[in-house]
Order: C-alpha cells, then structure tokens, then sequence
C-alpha cells in the first residue's frame, strides 16, 4: 500500500508540473495563434490581431482527447477549416506546430492534415500522410519547388486513436524535428541558415484538412498551436503528454450512430484506472444523464466486473423504428474511492421500414438519368418497388436482398423533365417478425430537372453569399483573400454582377452532390476580362470535373471535361478585349462531342471517339480565381447538353434599359488634372433617346432628384452620352446618376447611383493612356518629345518598372556626345493652372538602375571577375514582357572556326557572401544577348555544383544537380570551390558538362542531361553572377584554357544587367505661356538619384519655381545632364502630381509622424542639438547638415499647428 501510495503521490506531482509548464506555454509570448477548438475556430494567442478561422462543409464539435475539453470532427466529405492569411503567420526563421490529431481513415497517399499553402508544392509547411512510409506523417518545411526539406516519420497514426503531432524547424542549423505523442520520432537537416520561405504575395490560408485527389481527412483535430521559436523536447513533451483516459471512451454503437440492429450489444474502452463499470441505459436522456446507483432512475443496469469486462447486452431487443437509445458508462476504482463520470453517448434502432430515400423526398431537380435508392429495413429479404406519375404510385417490381444490388432501381429511361414523380418501397419478410410481415415505407416525391443545376445571376447587390436561383441551394461564398473581397458592381451584362480585381479574390460554392454532373452538361456565362494576368488563368472551374480557363498565354479560352486524360477544347476567338463576351461549353455524354461557343457561335468543337463518364470529386467550385480581373454574370450549369438555339436565347437576353459602363467606374478614385473639367460617360441603355443627368455630393438627393428637386442636382437632359463636371475638389466623394428617356412612348428608366472620388492630389501625369497605336503614343505631339540623347518609350515600364497602375515612362540618356543632355518635354494643348484648389507642391517618382560594378582582370593566368546581376537563370525579360534573360558578368572568346571546342577552369574562391546561389563557372553562350540560348557549369557558395542551358532563346533553363555512376545518381549539392569546371562543345553543336576535383578525372564526373545545341559564331569564356542585384560576387579563375576552333582575343562585359552612370544629374523644368515664356529648373539634390533601383519620390515646392507664373503652365521638361560625357543609362519616371500642402515626415518639425509640432518633438531636436556632421536629414529641417538655431526656427514657425509642407 506504501508503494502503491508513493506512486500515486509522484503521478500527481508529475500532473501538477505539466500543468504548470502547459500553462506556461499558454501564456508564451511567442504562441502566434491558438486554435483550441473549443466549439469555435477561434484564434487565442497571444500576438494581436486575432486571425480567426472558417467552418467549411458540415464539420462537427465533439468531444476531444479526454483532459483537452472538446475537437472538431471532420467526416472526409467535405469538411475543413481555413485560416487567413495574417502577418504574424508569416514565420521564417525558427517555427513549431503542434496539434492533437486522430486519423479514423487517410483518404489517399500524401494525404495533408494541416498545412500553411494551398496543394502538395504551394506550400509555406505541411503535415500530410507519408507516400514513402504510408500511415506515417510526412513533417515539411518549404515547397516541393523550393529547396524546402522534409522528414518521414516511423510512427504509424492511421489507428483511430488521438496522438499529439510537434513539428520544429530550426533556421541556425537547418534541424527539423518531428515528434509524436511527445517523444522524438524522425528528423532531417536543411542547409544552415535556410529561412522558411514565404508565400508573398500569394498569401496562402492555413487549413486543417485540405483537399486532396478528391478527397478530405476522415478525423479528428484539437489544439493546434504555431510559435515563432522552437519547442525544446521537454516542452513539447508537456504538450504530448500522454494524459491519461479517466473515462470510458471509444463507444460501440458509436455516437451519433444510426441504423443500430435489435440485437446490438454495447461496449467500449475502459478507463485506465477503472476496476469496474456502472453501465445505465434507457430511452430517456435526463435519466441516463443524471441517475447513481443509489438513485437509478430506472436506467442503472448493471456494475461489470472485472476490469477487462467492457460490453453490456441490453435485456430485451432493441424497439425497431429509429427509436433513441441513450447510456452511459462511469468509470470506478472502489482502492481509492474513485468514480470517473461517463459520457452520455446515444444512438439509434434500426428501422424496419426503409429510410434515406434518394432523391430526397420532395427534391426538385432529380437529374434525367436518376436512380433510387434507399437503406433497406431491417432484416427485409425483399423489397417490393411502388413508383409512378400519380399518387399512390403503381407497383413495378420487387427487389430481392440477394439480388446484385438490392437497394437501388432504375427507372426504364430518362426521366421527363419537370414531371413530379411518387415513389414507395414496401419492406417484406423481415426479420423479428418472421415470413410474410410487411413494413411499408413512407410515400415519396420528387421532380426532374428541368435541366438547370445552378443559377448565379449576381444581383444580390451585397452580402457575400451569391445566391444560386436555380433552387438547388448551391450558394457561393466570398473566398477568404487578406487582399481583397469581390465587388458587386450595377455595371453587369444583366443587371447585377460580380467584379474581381485581380488581387487573389475569389467565389467559391461549397461542394453539393447535385453538381456531380457525370454525363451531359452545359456550362454557361457572361464575362468581362479587363486583364489576364497569368498563365492558364481559371474563370470558372470544378476542378478534375469540369473549368473554363484561359488558354495558356493567349487571349482564348479552353473548356474542358476531366475523366482519363483531360478532353480539352481550345479556343480560337480572343476575349480579352474589355468588352463582354457569352461563353458556353457543351458536353454530349452519348456521343463524347464537347463544344465551344463565344458569343453565341461555335469556336471550336473536339469531337469524341470514346465518350467517358465525366468523373465527381468534392472539390468547391471556384468562380473568379487565380488573380483574375474580370466581370462575371449570368453563371448557369445545366445537366444536358443545350442546343445552338438555347445557346442563342441565352445570347440574345435584352440589354436591360437602364444606362451602363459608367465612367468613372462606380466606387473608384479618381485623379483629376489641373482646372480641367472631369468628363462622365456611359453606355446608353436600349431605347434610350436623351439622357437626364444628375450630379451632386449628397447620395441621398443624387437619388431622391427629380429635374425640380433638390435645387442644382438635375443637371440637363441630352443626347450625348458624356457629361463634363468641374472643377471638383480635392478628396470628396460625388455621385451621379443617369435616367434613360423615350419621350415617344413616355418612358423614363430610373437609373443607378454611381459614386467616385477624387484623390487627394492633381495628376499631370500618370502615363496610364498612352498606347503603341498613333496619335496616343507616348512620343506623339500630344505625349513627351524626346531631345538630346533622350529617347521615351514605355515598353518596359508597363510591364515591370511601374510605381502606380499599369504603365510608367522610360527615359534612355545617352550624354556621350554634344550639347551632353538628354531630354524629355510634354506640350500641354492649353496652359494648366498649377494653382487650383490650393495645390503647392510638385511630385514625380523616379527610379534608375545601380553603377556598373562588373570588371575582369587576368594576371598571371589567374582571372578575376566582378559582378552583381539577379542569376543566371529564369530572369523576366523587361523589354518583351515574356520569356526570361540572365544577369551576369562574362569574361569570354567568339568561336568562328569549325571543330570541337573545349573551356577548363579551376574556380579558385567565391568572396562577397552575395548569396548561396551566386554562381561561377565556364559557358557556352550562341550570342551575347540576354536571352541568349546557353550552357552553363558552375560552383556555386553552399548549393554544390550544377549544370544548367536554355534551349531556345528566351526560354526558361534546365538545371541539373546530380551525375550518374553506373546505374547510381550522385548528388553534387556537396561540391564547393576550389572545383575544376569543364564544357566541351562537339563538332555538331551538342555541348557536354563535367566537373573534376584535381582536373584530370573529368569522364568519371559527367553529368548526364539532354543537350542544348549550339551552331557558329558562339561564345565560350568565364561567367559570374552574385545572384544579388544589391551586392558584389568576386571569383578567382585559374588554369584556363580553351582549346579547339578559331578563336577571337579575350572581352568582357555585363550582359543583362542594367546600369547608369553616377554625377548624371536630375533636373525638372517648367515653362509658362505667359509673354517671354518665362522657365525655371530644378536640379535633384543627389546627383546619385539615377542609381536608385527603387522608387524614389522627388517633391518640390512649386515656390522654388520663381519667376514662373503657375496659372499658365504650358510645358514641363525632364532630364539629365548637362554634363561633360558621362556615359548612357535609363531612368524611369512615373505619378507627375500636384499636391495641396500635406503632413510629410522629415519635411517639417514633425519628427514624430503625428502630423503636429509639440514637446514631443522639440525633445527629439534637442536630443541632437549640435550633433556631429553627418546630420540626421530628418531632423536638419533647413540642410545645412547641422541641427541648431536654424531648425528650431523652422520648428517654431509651426509650434502647435498641424505640420504640413510646404511651409509658408
């Protein structure tokens, strides 16, 4: 008994301690989220804001591990939680997860359970079931793209039962840890150093159980928990400790169950401490729930013995008939006065009668090729089938249990569409009530389809569940995106619609059994594309069922049907014009025949030799996704495949009368130019002869007006379908609306009220109208006039280098030759007051490119290379906007003769700590353009060695990291300077790698991968990039030689990089139209601001343009120089604006960045009162790199006011 009691007592202490740590850990100022799933998904960590989770499908909260309280249930139908994407999950340096999970079934190999991403290679980390070790789990951190690293766990948590999963990453040493039930399982290493990646800008959710060939985790969750540091082992042993089971669990039936038989027993599984068990049992749940033995209340059947001694048999049969049954079993250790109290579990009989009809009784859109089904009743030997037009249906037949498929009848052929069916099964011989007993089931009813599976018509108007009116209840729901929602927009084909901006928003309707559409099919809708923004872009898709999608890189779209290898229709009509566009997709079951129409007209049709089952999954479907920008209307999905004619109805819905495509787009800013008016236009509604315009600043009388009243709203009544308002003021809000008119038939069609409102500045500028097509090139009359060395364009600027919106201007300067400046001028048609609405500051945004830092020297044999440069790899051309180019430094010979051609090089040393990928090697290059096709064999600091080509020119590289030894791959991610690199070129073009330790042992290190093929002239020589754009990468190269061809003398160069020249110095000058044309320049402060490669403001008082009147602005100029020869570069410029006086840190005495001048600020002066040069410049307000008198005076000419700049 002592022993027994020492025990015990230590049991308890250890508890307590558990407790303690455990709560401890609670409280970790490190635990990011917490999700206890308590009975919500609920974020309580302890880092702010809270980021709570979503519900998807029908999950439901149960009890949790005995000791957590209570766990979502999730049935591997469906169901999942999803987590928004928050800053405070953004973790890359050292991370742990954990969380309690229960597996009752992995649904498939490589199953995820939890996981930051969105599939198996998106990903931030993931837990998911182990392809290698199945049933295990697979603990990684990273992509499968990335080189992101995993670890295979031994323990087998595919039981049914709770473990505790810990996963920990350490970025210091690269350790991953994977511990189950609080003890070490598995473990690997990632390259020291390595941060976890981060999913900027996807910004993937978390989610507990996603989705996977199908397929949804079949199981239990609780207490998930993320910290940004690692869990030591005795932490997280805390959190795994394997509490103990006090209670009976593990019921059988189980609870909830249904369908229970007559003669069922019960039992479960014990508590860890029990000796014995009181079992009650009974129909009536408060007496189960609260009945003793001293107080039975008719419940209290029985106390089992022994221990092992886990099942009860009820004394009489279970009643028939989905009866309740309810019980409970408590837990008693008589040694030590113990009883655990037990769950309330019910279930529920059998029924003799049949159950669970399918369709539904009283379903209203049974598709044409419906079968019934239903749950036999209990014991029944046969079922006799009553099915019919009329109520009550005529018999038909009789199913025997013995029969193949004994619960489920086919209607001979397709049903009719809209005609309501009644239906009955009548259950014989079943048993407990022996031959000849009957149990007639329920009467049911149901009503095919009229064909029409889903219906979004999008003009809900608000909310963020689209509503589905075909009366299927297929509504959708807002995507959860950190960056944006959907839009409803007035601005739709037919009424209402949906607008998508681009930036990860989306619409996804909740997987439903009747879009599982297997045989015909049709898919229908409106769309308004302003812009494809990717690749294979999705506009509407149930995925590995059916989508609609952008066809590769085109203007196109596909349509396709999934089942074996994808049936794909693509398309030959472009869509992506900004204008709307009806697309439909057909699908013929019985002949394979799948179609495409635009706009009614067929685009293109695949015509089927094997017509296929078009495969269910339980996959959302998706409206909208992967960063469309785009207006979605009228979305249908039919179960037949809809004729030429349907499709012409549906193409040839009237456009409603109401005026459309209003200009400014409903709830936009608007930038407005200088004392110009803002112009309104829309489409004209049919029918439409005049327009009434009204305008105004209050949204009630906008839409209240009538031409009366209020005063000043009604403006006029017109033919015009443009308006043109102004001035306006800045950083309002106005709204207008227009009433389409018919005075023939008296017709007046009320319209919607559209808003917009002005920013807060004047643009002069923003580069966003000008096209390739004359007049509106940027270089025509109306744009900017090159002079000097100057040349404009913006066929890069719109694609990458842009501050704001779609398009910026480039300016090339090329000062090499007399007058030394290049220059680029707008000529306004008319002269702008640079006054309006008090404006006093001028902004532009500008950024360049960094010096050029690239050299080659050779002494003495030993080469040396300098170089910045992104990499030699996948870099994105900027002139094209597709395909890829390099950045590198090239020290090499041009090859013109015929015959092989071999370069060796031993790369000595890698300096510059620029990146674990910078990389130094031997090329083979066809010419010295960026995009040129190539091969490369390179060492890089901490990736190995590696072989990489392109083939063809601008396409994406190959790399390949391993060679071969017989029949074994061998890995060169160990591979580090000093390595002897080789490239041989063979007299037909193909170009070989390989790479030596001493220099001679070449053959036994060749790295076999396909071959890229060069043809004469072609370049060979020494190739370096830091794989930083910012930094400098220095290698050494000894032992060069190349061998073979005719060869040209040593050269060297950047190629790809882009670079300027310091001392080119900035300036802006501005011209009236006043008598004399009186001008002013402004040179930029920094003549180092050409090397910026980011965006740099450059505000100016409009002051400092003295002698200029600014009422009459007739041009402004930009450029560089004059200077003596100073080298060529580019400059891009962006965002010309005009600014009333506004709060700009660093521009006043607000050092604080509240926008007002108090002690706070004074503080900060006069802590660096007389600093030592150089000054702070957000403190030295006058430039004088000194902080004194100077700037206090400046301060004190705003002593208590708001702080805004420009002074006066």
């Amino acid at each position: 008994m002592r022993k027994k009691l020492i025990y015990l007592i230590s049991f308890v202490v250890l508890l307590a301690l558990a407790g303690n740590a455990s709560a401890d850990l609670d409280s970790d100022p490190c635990l990011v989220a917490h999700y206890t799933l308590d009975g919500d998904a609920n974020d309580t960590g302890n880092v702010s804001p809270a980021d709570n989770g979503v519900l998807y499908g029908d999950p439901v909260w149960t009890n949790g591990r005995t000791g957590l309280g209570g766990s979502i249930d999730l049935d591997g139908t469906g169901d999942w939680v999803q987590i928004p994407d928050a800053n405070k999950l953004d973790i890359t340096d050292d991370l742990t997860v954990a969380f309690w999970l229960r597996v009752d079934d992995f649904g498939s190999v490589w199953q995820t359970t939890v996981i930051k991403g969105t599939s198996w290679n998106t990903h931030v980390w993931k837990f998911e079931q182990s392809g290698e070790n199945p049933g295990s789990l697979l603990w990684r951190v990273g992509g499968e793209a990335t080189t992101g690293v995993g670890v295979v766990g031994v323990t087998d948590v595919n039981d049914g039962k709770w473990h505790h999963i810990a996963g920990t990453y350490e970025k210091a040493t690269g350790s991953l840890i994977l511990y189950i039930d609080g003890v070490y399982d598995a473990s690997a290493l990632a390259t020291p150093g390595t941060a976890i990646p981060t999913d900027d800008p996807n910004h993937w959710p978390l989610y507990i159980s996603l989705v996977k060939d199908g397929e949804y985790i079949d199981g239990g969750c609780d207490d998930l928990r993320i910290y940004r540091r690692v869990l030591s082992a005795e932490e997280i042993a805390v959190l795994g400790y394997n509490i103990p089971y006090l209670q009976a669990h593990s019921p059988d039936p189980s609870a909830g169950q249904a369908g229970v038989s007559a003669d069922a027993n019960l039992s479960w599984t014990k508590g860890d401490y029990a000796l014995t068990h009181d079992v009650y049992f009974g129909t009536s749940e408060p007496n189960v729930a609260n009945a003793t033995k001293s107080i039975p209340l008719g419940v209290y059947k029985t106390t089992t013995t022994p221990d092992t001694n886990t099942t009860y048999t009820p004394l009489v049969p279970l009643e028939l008939g989905n009866k309740t049954y309810y019980w409970r079993v408590d837990e008693v250790n008589d040694a030590n006065s113990d009883i655990w109290p037990g769950w309330v579990w019910s279930f529920a009989s059998a029924s003799a009668s049949v159950s669970n009809p399918s369709p539904a009784d009283g379903y209203q859109y049974a598709a044409p090729d419906t079968k019934l089904t239903w749950t036999a009743g209990y014991g029944a030997l046969r079922h006799k089938v009553f099915f019919g037009t009329v109520s009550p249906p005529p018999l038909i037949t009789t199913i025997l249990m013995t029969d193949p498929d004994p619960t489920t009848w086919d209607p001979p052929g397709d049903l009719v569409k809209g005609q309501t069916y009644y239906w009955m099964i009548v259950a014989y011989d079943y048993l407990l009530g022996g031959s000849g007993n009957v149990a007639p089931g329920p009467e049911w009813s149901f009503r095919a389809t009229n064909g029409l599976r889903a219906w979004w018509k999008f003009d809900d108007g608000d909310g963020n569940t689209p509503v589905d009116s075909s009366g299927n209840s297929n509504d959708a729901v807002f995507g959860i995106s950190p960056n944006s929602l959907p839009a409803w927009t007035t601005d739709g084909r037919i009424g209402g619609a949906l607008e998508f901006d681009g930036d990860q928003d989306w619409v996804e309707v909740r997987h439903d059994p009747n879009l599982d559409i297997t045989k015909s099919m049709t898919l229908a809708v409106w769309i308004k594309i302003n812009n494809f923004g990717g690749d294979n872009q999705s506009i509407i898709g149930k995925f590995d069922n059916w989508k609609f999608e952008r066809a590769g890189t085109s203007g196109t779209i596909l349509w396709c049907i999934e089942g074996g290898a994808p049936w794909t229709t693509y398309g030959n009509i472009s869509i992506d014009d900004g204008g709307w566009h009806h697309l439909t997709g057909t699908y013929d079951g019985t002949t394979g025949v799948q179609t495409l129409y635009v706009d009614g007209v067929q685009d293109t049709q695949t015509s089927g030799t094997t017509p296929h089952t078009i495969p269910t999954s339980t996959n959302p479907l998706y409206i909208g996704s992967n960063g469309l920008d785009c207006i979605i209307d009228d979305l249908r999905v039919y179960d037949y495949n809809l004729s030429a004619s349907e499709i012409g109805a549906l193409v040839d819905i009237p456009w409603p009368p109401y005026a459309r495509t209003a200009n400014p787009v409903n709830k936009s800013t608007v930038a407005m130019e200088p004392d110009k008016l803002l112009t309104l236009s829309w489409v004209a509604g049919p029918g439409a002869a005049s327009h009434d315009v009204y305008f105004g600043t209050s949204l009630s009388d906008v839409n209240d007006a009538n031409h009366s009243i209020p005063a000043g709203i009604f403006k006029i009544n017109q033919v015009s379908t443009t308006y043109g308002v102004g001035p306006l003021e800045t950083e309002k809000t106005y709204y207008w609306r227009i009433d389409e008119v018919n005075d023939a038939n008296s017709d007046i069609w009320k319209g919607f009220v559209w808003r917009f409102t002005t920013a807060e500045y004047f643009s002069v500028d923003s580069f966003e109208d000008y096209t390739n097509t004359s007049p509106k090139r940027i270089f025509d009359p109306n744009g900017w006039i090159y002079g000097g060395g100057g040349y404009v364009d913006f066929s890069d600027s719109n694609l990458v280098m842009v501050h704001g919106g779609q398009q910026a201007m480039s300016l090339d300067c090329d000062n090499l030759a007399s007058p030394y400046d290049s220059n680029a001028t707008r000529t306004f048609g008319s002269s702008q007051n640079w006054t309006v609405d008090g404006v006093k500051s001028l902004e532009l945004w500008v950024r360049g490119w960094p010096a050029y830092v690239g050299s080659w020297t050779e002494v003495s044999g030993t080469h040396t290379i300098t170089a910045a440069g992104e990499d030699i790899w996948n870099v994105p051309n900027l002139k094209s906007g597709t395909g890829y180019h390099d950045e590198f430094h090239y020290a090499y010979k041009e090859i013109t003769g015929s015959g092989s051609v071999t370069i060796i090089a031993k790369v000595d040393s890698i300096d510059g700590n620029t990146s674990p990928w910078a990389k130094v090697g031997v090329m083979v290059r066809q010419s010295l353009d960026p995009n040129s096709k190539n091969a490369l064999m390179c060492i890089t600091p901490e990736m190995g060695a590696a072989f990489q080509y392109r083939q063809p020119d601008a396409n994406s590289s190959t790399s390949y990291d391993y060679y071969t030894s017989g029949e074994d791959y061998v890995a060169m991610r160990d591979i580090n300077a000093p390595y002897w690199v080789r490239l041989e070129v063979t007299s037909s073009g193909g170009v070989d790698a390989s790479y030596s330790l001493n220099g001679t042992d070449f053959d036994s290190h060749y790295v076999t991968a396909p071959r890229p093929y060069i043809t004469l002239p072609y370049y060979v020589g020494l190739a370096v990039t830091a794989h930083n754009v910012s930094e400098i990468c220095t290698a050494q190269f000894s032992n060069v030689s190349i061998t073979g061809g005719t060869q040209s003398g040593w050269s060297n160069g950047d190629i790809g990089i882009y670079s300027n020249v310091a001392a080119l110095p900035l300036y802006i000058t501005l011209e009236d139209d006043s008598v004399g044309s009186n001008e002013a320049t402004i040179t930029h402060t920094d003549p180092n601001i050409v090397l910026q490669s980011t965006w740099q403001a450059w505000d100016i008082a409009l002051s400092d343009f003295t002698g200029v009147d600014l009422t009459k602005i007739k041009k402004i100029t930009l450029g560089v120089g004059p200077a003596d020869p100073c080298g060529t570069g580019t400059l891009y410029i962006d965002d010309i604006r005009l600014y009333p006086p506004r709060c700009m840190f660093g521009r006043t005495g607000d050092f604080t960045g509240d926008c007002f001048v108090n002690c706070n600020d004074l503080k900060i002066l006069a802590d660096n009162w007389l600093s030592s040069s150089p000054a702070d410049p957000g403190i030295d307000l006058n430039d004088d790199d000194k902080i004194n008198f100077g700037d206090f005076a400046i301060m004190a000419s705003q002593w208590f006011e708001e702080a805004l700049w420009p002074i006066e």
